[in-house]
């Protein structure tokens, strides 16, 4: 009977919600400018300046700690190497986060971002008279996964609302973003 009443007592320590915040899910929507450059020999460290665009899905599972799952687009952006103009762009992108935040003042808080993220990262010669690459094809595309971090701050505008700008690095593409959430 001991044993019943002590675990009756531990059990009821993990699940006393009085002191718990509730987690709390959230819609994300970003649009802004991006870096994106291509791991292609001889236009490593160049990148085509473009527009970017995300939405993701995440959960705050306290006011602390949360994760997020983001997927994303850029446009072209254009680089020239060795006077060959290339257009260099992510078709797509997913990001898998997690997040630590704080909030400071009374409506503001900054977050990191730490994860990985998965592109595909075209590279296309775009100079009139240039018809094949080294590959013997004018365009070639690299899916790639590497490490993604990044800073944000964010403005709350209700309960729900908020909304932020947020510089993050992604696989091969740098982004500064200003994007507006939705929580449940």
């Amino acid at each position: 009977m001991k044993r019943i009443i002590f675990f009756v007592l531990i059990l009821s320590g993990f699940t006393q919600t009085g002191y718990a915040e509730p987690m709390k899910p959230y819609l994300n929507a970003g649009y802004g400018f991006a870096a994106v450059t291509s791991d292609r020999a001889g236009l490593a460290n160049t990148y085509g300046d473009t527009a970017v665009g995300f939405v993701s899905i995440g959960i705050d599972i306290d006011e602390n700690f949360g994760a997020e799952l983001r997927v994303g687009k850029t446009g072209k952006g254009r680089v020239t190497v060795n006077n060959i103009n290339f257009d260099v762009s992510a078709d797509w992108f997913v990001a898998y986060l997690a997040k630590v935040q704080a909030d400071f003042f009374d409506d503001f808080s900054w977050y990191a971002l730490v994860g990985a993220a998965t592109s595909k990262v075209t590279t296309k010669i775009v100079t009139p008279g240039w018809i094949f690459t080294a590959t013997g094809t004018p365009s070639r595309s690299d899916t790639q996964t590497k490490f993604s971090a990044g800073l944000g701050l964010d403005y709350r505008l209700s309960d729900q609302w908020k909304m932020g700008v947020e510089l993050m690095s992604y696989s091969g593409i740098g982004t500064i973003t200003g994007n507006i959430k939705y929580a449940f």
